[in-house]
């Protein structure tokens, strides 16, 4: 069972995109058929569920509550939850950075690699916390490893 769960947003890894809802399901025409009405309303309240949730974690995480109200609906529409095992390297020193991270549930280490190849801990994360901020204000790789 995974341990640990974040909340990110970004570019090519997550899995926001296109429209939702679209690709082929019917929007509510005549000719649905009532398995499939049924099944179309399980996944729109499935999907409004999961909307609602992201945007009460928006509500209750200290950076997202400072965005105007009107622009939390587009962070809560690309925010895709990712779950991580416990030791799971989330972020890796020197990579290029496409996403941020803000902590749902459980903890994350943040970690350096010194020149001389030890490892340097500089902090634990907990919910609420967020990371990966950097690699996306200034283009820069990013500063430390995050492990779950």
């Amino acid at each position: 069972q995974p341990l640990r769960t974040a909340m990110g947003c970004g570019g090519s890894k997550g899995e926001s995109g296109g429209p939702k809802g679209g690709g082929g399901k019917n929007a509510g025409g005549g000719s649905a058929k009532g398995g499939q009405k049924s099944t179309d309303m399980k996944v729109a309240n499935a999907e409004n569920a999961e909307y609602k949730a992201k945007m009460n974690f928006c509500e209750q995480v200290p950076l997202l509550k400072r965005l105007p109200k009107d622009q939390r609906p587009l962070v809560a529409e690309a925010m895709v939850m990712q779950e991580f095992e416990k030791g799971a390297k989330i972020i890796n020193q020197g990579d290029t950075g496409d996403e941020f991270f803000v902590i749902r549930a459980g903890s994350a280490n943040v970690e350096r690699k010194e020149e001389d190849g030890s490892v340097k801990a500089l902090a634990t994360l907990k919910a609420g916390d967020y990371f990966g901020e950097n690699a996306l204000k200034s283009d820069e790789l990013r500063q430390a490893s995050i492990i779950a």
